[in-house]
């Protein structure tokens, strides 16, 4: 199993907030990079659901939070801690509870006049979803 296949799995096999510690610094994770990219893309198309034409969901994991963590940390060079911080505060919302589901609302359109209307008429908090899952129906609500 490859370094970026064990990272995968021990990052999945964790729960609770991402925190600094579970963190790669720039210089570990470039290395790994590209092949966590590709698994992240693989998980991604496996969880995102469409919602009409213009508007998809996708079930956030751990892993799928962690990742968007790294590539964000990696835009700054030498990140400080302060600034860390910051990015595990906006991303850490994306990581569930057990038994919580937790999902990212995407925009799915290129054309410039389709997003800007989603963008300024669409209220995310009013938006209703009602899923029915192994029995259980739930009902989501904005985390933010």
């Amino acid at each position: 199993m490859s370094h970026a296949r064990k990272l995968h799995a021990h990052i999945s096999s964790q729960s609770g907030l991402i925190s600094p510690s579970d963190l790669l610094t720039n210089r570990s994770y470039e290395p790994l990079r590209a092949e966590l990219l590709s698994l992240g893309r693989k998980i991604k198309k496996e969880r995102r659901l469409r919602l009409g034409q213009h508007l998809s969901i996708l079930f956030e994991t751990r892993f799928t939070a962690w990742l968007q963590i790294q590539e964000e940390q990696r835009w700054t060079a030498a990140p400080r801690p302060d600034q860390i911080s910051d990015i595990l505060r906006r991303y850490n919302c994306l990581v569930g509870r057990p038994g919580e589901i937790r999902a990212s609302l995407f925009i799915d359109s290129t054309d410039p006049v389709v997003v800007e209307r989603y963008a300024t008429s669409l209220n995310v908090r009013r938006l209703q979803i009602r899923m029915r899952l192994a029995g259980w129906t739930m009902t989501t609500h904005s985390v933010e």
